[in-house]
Parts: structure tokens; C-alpha cells; sequence
């Protein structure tokens, strides 16, 4: 059984009583919005997937295994956030970020300066050069 499947066969046992209390379908389109929260969906999951999944006659996505993670650490008491997350390489200043790791929040962009090819993390949300010299250039108008 894969880990997707076991983890969710163990979620929905921890949410029995809840189960007991709603039925069984108004239980998984909960359960489905609550996946597709976790996971930003624009279109959430249906109950008839998540029920799928469990039964072993749908095979999970990728982003619907790391959203069952993610809730079943969250039942741990471990963000939600924290668990919805991957490991990528980063590049940083030396002592920009601890050695054993940091969350990093923001999402990535390319910088705007025509012929950059750098991506980056902003500062702020409003940052759209990779570098403070390239910013003032922008100001100068020098694009």
C-alpha cells in the first residue's frame, strides 16, 4: 500500500466520529475541501477522488500525497504549512540562513531587468530587481 493511501486510511480513522456524524459523502467532500485548501486548489478535489484514493481504486497525484501529508502532520500538531513543503537548492549570502535549513515563504520571481536572467526571492512584495544596483538604475531610467 502505498504511503498516500496509508496515510489517508489514517486520517479518516482519526475523523470516525466525525464520519459517523456526517455520512460518508458529506465526510469526504469535507475532507476534499480541506485537502484542496492545503494544496491552494482553484478547483477542489471531489469527494468520489478522495474516496477513491482510500478504497485503492484511484491513484493519488503528487500534489494530493503531499496534501494528506501535509494534514496528517497537522493532526500532529506540525504546521500544515511546514509539512506542505519541498526541498529545493537555494543560493544565499553566507550567513543569510541557518545551516540546517529555513522556510522560505515568498514565491520566486524573475528579475525585470531586460537581460537578467536571474530568479529570485523578494524582500518585499513590491521588489522586482534582483539587485539594489539594478534598482537604482531602473529609477535613473538607464532600461
Amino acid at each position: 500500500m502505498d504511503t498516500a493511501r496509508q496515510s489517508l486510511l489514517e486520517i479518516v480513522d482519526y475523523y470516525s466520529d466525525l464520519r459517523a456524524r456526517l455520512g460518508n459523502v458529506k465526510f469526504y467532500d469535507h475532507l476534499a475541501g480541506q485537502l484542496s485548501k492545503i494544496a491552494s486548489r482553484p478547483k477542489p478535489w471531489t469527494w468520489r477522488y478522495v474516496q477513491g484514493v482510500q478504497a485503492g481504486t484511484v491513484e493519488p497525484s503528487p500534489a494530493f500525497s503531499r496534501a494528506v501529508n501535509a494534514l496528517g502532520a497537522a493532526i500532529d500538531d506540525v504546521p500544515a504549512m511546514l509539512a506542505y513543503t519541498v526541498e529545493v537548492k537555494v543560493y544565499a549570502r553566507p550567513g543569510a540562513l541557518p545551516p540546517y535549513g529555513a522556510l522560505v515563504l515568498a514565491e520566486a520571481r524573475p528579475c525585470m531587468w531586460p537581460g537578467c536572467t536571474v530568479v529570485f526571492v523578494p524582500r518585499t512584495p513590491n521588489q522586482r530587481y534582483c539587485s539594489r544596483k539594478l534598482h537604482q538604475q531602473a529609477k535613473r531610467g538607464k532600461i
